[in-house]
């Protein structure tokens, strides 16, 4: 007589997993055979309706993300900004715990392995936390492509346009939301133009202490870059912009890109992904 697989989905739900449950590695470990696990801690980032899906069939697999306890928040890590790296705040016990999530330490497991125990959670995730996550694993799957000659005419500046992006979110990171890049990458007329847009929370900015020397290194930033590109030849624009000016004919025109280490890569047959990637 054959299992009943919407039983054997339910049972998975009254063991009491759901998307963003947290468990400790030792507790997984246990339970997934020769896998070797790094990270201190893991949390499931499948959806709850495939979890309950009664078809082992058509969702036979379940996604673990490794995450450990780390020093401290870096801004450029937070938000989205690293498509390898996450960093977030948590409420554990009264004090505030930095944690690290890394996309390198994600693992597959049969779904079956659910029905065995049940998660531990030595985390409990908050709504915010969980749609920052949520945000994160979607950019990775959004970032924009260009052709090797884009790449060609870009790399010369590229390692100054990082440092002084990589100098704004030393100081204000926790202001800055995003950095979005609008390009023509047109290899028959050899218009290779770009312009990006750095993106800052008015509520952030308002909210802090330091408003006025927070603009004024926005603004100055701005001009400093903008006459790099200008002075080495470039056609290329750079402004700013709050989270109010920023408008949905902005966005379709141009792609959030990643805040740690910019680089076009190629992957031997034209394409190239343009991203910021954790060392």
């Amino acid at each position: 007589m054959g299992v009943n697989v919407s039983s054997r989905a339910d049972a998975i739900i009254e063991n009491g997993w759901l998307q963003w449950a947290t468990v400790e590695r030792e507790l997984l470990q246990e339970h997934c055979g020769g896998v070797e696990l790094r990270e201190d801690f893991y949390v499931l980032a499948t959806q709850s309706c495939d979890l309950a899906h009664g078809d082992f069939g058509n969702e036979p697999f379940v996604e673990f993300i490794g995450f450990s306890l780390v020093d401290r928040v870096q801004p450029e890590l937070t938000r989205a900004s690293n498509s390898r790296v996450l960093h977030v705040e948590v409420p554990v016990d009264g004090e505030t715990k930095c944690l690290g999530f890394f996309i390198r330490e994600r693992v597959l497991f049969t779904r079956k392995l659910l029905e065995r125990f049940s998660p531990n959670n030595p985390f409990s995730l908050s709504s915010e936390v969980c749609t920052q996550l949520t945000t994160w694993l979607a950019a990775r799957y959004y970032r924009p492509s260009f052709s090797d000659e884009f790449n060609d005419h870009w790399k010369k500046v590229l390692g100054k346009i990082k440092e002084k992006v990589k100098r704004a979110y030393d100081r204000f990171g926790d202001v800055i939301t995003g950095v979005f890049l609008g390009a023509r990458d047109d290899v028959e007329n050899e218009d290779f133009s770009a312009s990006w847009i750095i993106v800052f929370s008015d509520e952030r900015v308002s909210a802090s202490e330091n408003r006025d020397e927070i603009m004024n290194f926005l603004e100055g930033w701005d001009e400093s870059l903008s006459e790099y590109i200008d002075s080495n030849g470039y056609d290329g624009v750079v402004s700013i912009q709050s989270t109010a000016e920023l408008t949905l004919s902005d966005l379709e025109k141009h792609r959030r890109i990643f805040l740690d280490d910019m680089c076009f890569r190629g992957d031997g047959e034209g394409e190239v992904e343009h991203q910021m990637e954790a060392r």
